[in-house]
């Protein structure tokens, strides 16, 4: 399916006030863009920047607003009732939000 596709974006959505990233989440995105290479799949790092990890929903839904992707391709994990009854979750807010198929992986 990626192989198909025109254009494949990799978002990487970075919730720290100060936009100060580790080392380690720094290098997810290039490594999956890489890898996705290495399988003949075209692939872009697109940075997304969210005020707190309470509007990361928000970023991504503002992007795939602008940008009217064909589906989203995203993995998929739950956190406890109580963090995300405060700070919100990803992936319950494409669940309900999003206006485009979603296709997750956990």
């Amino acid at each position: 399916m990626l192989r198909q596709a025109v254009r494949a974006d990799i978002d990487s959505i970075h919730p720290e006030p100060d936009g100060a990233l580790t080392e380690e989440r720094a290098a997810l995105a290039p490594d999956l863009a890489r890898s996705l290479m290495r399988h003949a799949v075209s692939a872009n790092v697109v940075p997304l920047r969210a005020s707190g990890e309470r509007y990361v929903p928000v970023a991504l839904l503002s992007y795939l607003q602008a940008e009217r992707p064909r589906v989203l391709v995203m993995g998929a994990f739950h956190h406890s009732r109580l963090r995300e009854t405060f700070l919100g979750g990803l992936t319950s807010a494409m669940l309900r939000d999003a206006d485009l198929p979603v296709l997750m992986s956990n």
